[in-house]
C-alpha cells in the first residue's frame, strides 16, 4: 500500500452550512504534524476561526513520564521530528488565540486499551481482550464481515497487513476510537468529557535544571521496560496549568470509565448488517459541520486511518436519503478508492 500524508478537506458539507456562522468548523489531527497547510503560518490562518473545533489523537503527557505519544513525536529522523514539534506548538497557540473551544484529546491512553487486532500471516483477523488476553470470538466474526463487505478477504489482508509490520501486525483501532470520540465530543462535550488547562512545553536533549542535571531522563515502566530520550529529539510534554496562567490552554479529556461505551460505539460503527444509533450520530455530526479537515498519514505506521475512513463510508451507504448524505459518501469514497485500486477490488 502506498503509504502517505494528507490533509483531507470537507466544506459546504450541508446546504447553508457555508454561509452559518455559528456551525462548526472542525480539524482533526490524526498524524504527525511533518508537513502541509497546518505546520505553516498560512495555511493556519486559512483553517482557524472562532468557531474552530481542534480534536487531536494523542494523549498528552507530562516531563518524567518516558516517551510521548507517537502524534507528537517522528523518531525515524531528528530533524523531522524537532519540525514536529514546533509545528505543535504553533498550531496550539494559534488555535488557543484564535477559536473560543478547547482542545479535545480523543485517544485513550494505552493502559485502557481493552482490545488488539491481530492480523495473521495467512490474512486472518483476531480481536484479543487485552485484560483477559483471550479472543473475543463475536467481535472477530464482526469484524470479518466489516472488512468482507467492502470485499477485503484475506488475500487482501496479506497485502494490508504490512503497513502494521512495524507493531508486530498488530493494530489497536486507535483512529476508530478517536473518530467515536471526536463524535461524543461534539453532541455530548460536557458530558463525556473532564475540562483542564495544560502547558506545553519542547523540552530539548541538552536541556537541564537548576542543579545542572539533564531534564529527559531514562525511565522504567511498571514492566520493567526502559525508555531511554534520543540524543537530539525534542520531546513536547504537557504540564498541569491553571487558566489565567502564562501558556496555558484547556483541554477536554475522555472521562474515566468510558472505555466500555465507546468500544460498544466502535461494533456498532463497524456493524456491516444495518443502521445502528452511532452510525447515525457520524452522520449528523458530518452533516452539522460549515467545513471539515483530517491530517491522516494513511499506510505510514500503522492501518488504522484507512480502517477508519471505511468505518464512515460503512455509516453513510445505509442511508443515502439526503444529498448532503450522498456528497459526504462520495467524498470518502473518493479518498479510499485508490487502497481498492492497489488492492485489485
Amino acid at each position: 500500500m502506498n503509504a502517505t500524508f494528507s490533509l483531507d478537506t470537507l466544506r459546504a458539507i450541508h446546504d447553508g452550512m457555508s454561509t452559518n456562522v455559528s456551525a462548526p468548523h472542525s480539524i482533526e489531527v490524526a498524524a504527525a504534524l511533518v508537513s502541509g497547510d497546518l505546520t505553516n503560518g498560512e495555511g493556519l490562518t486559512q483553517e482557524l476561526t472562532m468557531n474552530s473545533v481542534l480534536f487531536v489523537q494523542g494523549a498528552p503527557s507530562p516531563l518524567g513520564s518516558g516517551d510521548v505519544a507517537s502524534n507528537f513525536r517522528y523518531k525515524h529522523d531528528k530533524t523531522i521530528n524537532n519540525q514536529v514539534c514546533n509545528s505543535w506548538m504553533k498550531l496550539i497557540k494559534s488555535y488557543s488565540e484564535i477559536s473560543k473551544n478547547p482542545i479535545y484529546i480523543t485517544s485513550l491512553p494505552r493502559s485502557e486499551r481493552k482490545y488488539t487486532m491481530k492480523m495473521s500471516e495467512e490474512g486472518n483477523v483476531s480481536l484479543v481482550n487485552n485484560f483477559t488476553s483471550e479472543v473475543d470470538r463475536d467481535f472477530s466474526d464482526l469484524f470479518k464481515g466489516f472488512l468482507e463487505s467492502f470485499k477485503i478477504q484475506q488475500e487482501q489482508m496479506k497485502v494490508i497487513r504490512e503497513a502494521s509490520k512495524g507493531a508486530k501486525y498488530n493494530t489497536y483501532f486507535a483512529d476508530i476510537i478517536s473518530l467515536v470520540s471526536m463524535v461524543n465530543g461534539h453532541f455530548y462535550g460536557e458530558t463525556k468529557y473532564d475540562r483542564c488547562f495544560l502547558k506545553p512545553n519542547i523540552i530539548k536533549s541538552e536541556d537541564k535544571d537548576d542543579s545542572g542535571k539533564k531534564l529527559l531522563q531514562p525511565v522504567k515502566s511498571s514492566s520493567g521496560r526502559e525508555w531511554k530520550p534520543t540524543g537530539g529529539h525534542d520531546y513536547l510534554y504537557f504540564q498541569q496549568s491553571k487558566e489565567g496562567e502564562e501558556g496555558a490552554v484547556e483541554f477536554a479529556l475522555i472521562k474515566d470509565g468510558s472505555v466500555d461505551m465507546i468500544y460498544d460505539q466502535v461494533k456498532e460503527l463497524i456493524d456491516f448488517r444495518g443502521d445502528t444509533p452511532t452510525k447515525k450520530l457520524v452522520r449528523q455530526f458530518f452533516c452539522e459541520q460549515g467545513s471539515y479537515s483530517r491530517w491522516s498519514d494513511y499506510w505510514v505506521n500503522d492501518v488504522d486511518d484507512a480502517l477508519t475512513i471505511l468505518a464512515i463510508i460503512n455509516s453513510f451507504r445505509v442511508d443515502q436519503s439526503t444529498e448532503s448524505n450522498k456528497k459526504i459518501l462520495t467524498k470518502f469514497e473518493g479518498i479510499a478508492k485508490p487502497w481498492f485500486e492497489q488492492l485489485q477490488i
